[in-house]
């Protein structure tokens, strides 16, 4: 995008997977390091969806020098025991489903996660479940 970057939305549908810790491998005299299969596959799902809504909407990469406000709302399925309760209390902490997204866009929608600089999380239960990603740019 040019100078200014407009409110971008864009809903990653499905069950929303939180990254998780990441996994060794010893390689002869090395060690890599390499994200579980979960992990890996959702992210790759996400930049799937990040790519479709660019696509649609003509937008570019965001310049590394534009600081930026994320916002996740995270909707996860509600248990048939939760009827009358409005938000998860329980496992994965909305920080790991923060990080796998962030993982996921950075080099596609912007050049770097540095460049968030709010980054604001919510997890709901809904019937509907998915992230809703909406990025703005970070003002005075």
């Amino acid at each position: 995008m040019s100078d200014s970057v407009k409110k971008i939305e864009f809903f990653i549908p499905g069950k929303p997977v939180a990254q998780s810790r990441p996994r060794f491998a010893r390689r002869g005299a090395f060690v890599a390091t390499y994200d579980a299969a979960p992990a890996k596959d959702y992210k790759s799902w996400v930049k799937s969806c990040a790519l479709d809504h660019m696509e649609k909407a003509s937008i570019t990469m965001i310049s590394r020098d534009i600081p930026l406000i994320m916002t996740l709302v995270v909707d996860v399925e509600r248990p048939k025991t939760k009827k009358n309760v409005a938000f998860p209390t329980t496992k994965p902490d909305c920080d790991n489903f923060a990080k796998g997204v962030m993982d996921a866009l950075e080099s596609i929608l912007y050049q770097a996660d540095q460049q968030i600089v709010r980054l604001v999380v919510s997890k709901h239960y809904s019937d509907r479940p998915g992230v809703t990603v909406t990025i703005s740019e970070a003002k005075c």
